[in-house]
């Protein structure tokens, strides 16, 4: 009779495979230049109430809210997927009226960037690019949020980042010190996409340098809300 094989083999192999996968996507998270850096940068809390009183007056904007503030979440097991987003009102770096307006703007993408996240410096020449190329949706409005300021930091002030270093031509809402607009929307790190179907609920979110592939399907399937 012969001998039962061992499961041992079998076993390692599994344990192997699991490894092999989570390595993989644990690179795939960790896509900086160097190897080392997140693909995303984290979210920081305002100033204190002195801490940049020099710029206040440069680059914040009044911003309101009408609607329940998102939680942070981002996709595929987001809590907030189905639910309305809220309106944001504020004004871009010319002090021209912008706003957020789900349900009303029809299907949206909404930007959420910071001028000295290195990822965001990435990130965004490429939608820009894309915004040329012709790929993007008729009918899907797209507006940025431009938030978290900080005087002293890389690509200062954030109005001439984004319009003479990134050439951004969409429309953008300039965030207040308290990054209201940012935080309403449930922004966990910047850059922070967001997909709004044509009554105004959240399709969908992620956070970091993404292809343009992948934006490019987001973007077909919230346009797609509209018809």
């Amino acid at each position: 009779m012969s001998r039962p094989r061992s499961r041992t083999p079998l076993i390692l192999a599994i344990v192997l495979a699991v490894v092999a996968v989570a390595a993989i996507a644990a690179f795939a998270v960790t896509r900086g230049e160097d190897g080392n850096d997140s693909a995303e940068c984290p979210v920081t809390p305002p100033p204190t109430e002195d801490g940049n009183d020099s710029a206040s007056g440069q680059i914040f904007r009044n911003v309101s809210v009408e609607g329940d503030w998102l939680v942070e979440g981002v996709s595929p097991d987001d809590p907030c997927v189905g639910v309305k987003v809220p309106t944001v009102e504020g004004e871009d770096y010319a002090d021209n009226p912008t706003a957020i307006a789900p349900g009303q703007d029809g299907p949206m993408m909404i930007v959420v960037m910071a001028h000295w996240c290195p990822h965001c410096n990435r990130e965004v020449p490429l939608l820009v690019e894309w915004g040329q190329s012709g790929d993007v949706p008729q009918n899907l409005h797209v507006v940025g949020v431009s938030t978290a300021a900080r005087e002293g930091t890389d690509h200062f002030p954030p109005g001439t980042w984004l319009a003479d270093e990134m050439g951004w031509t969409w429309p953008v809402i300039a965030d207040d010190e308290a990054q209201t607009a940012a935080l309403a929307l449930g922004t966990p790190a910047y850059p922070y996409l967001m997909f709004v179907d044509a009554d105004g609920n959240l399709m969908g979110r992620v956070t970091g340098e993404r292809p343009i592939e992948e934006i490019q399907q987001f973007a077909d399937a919230t346009a797609a809300t509209a018809t």
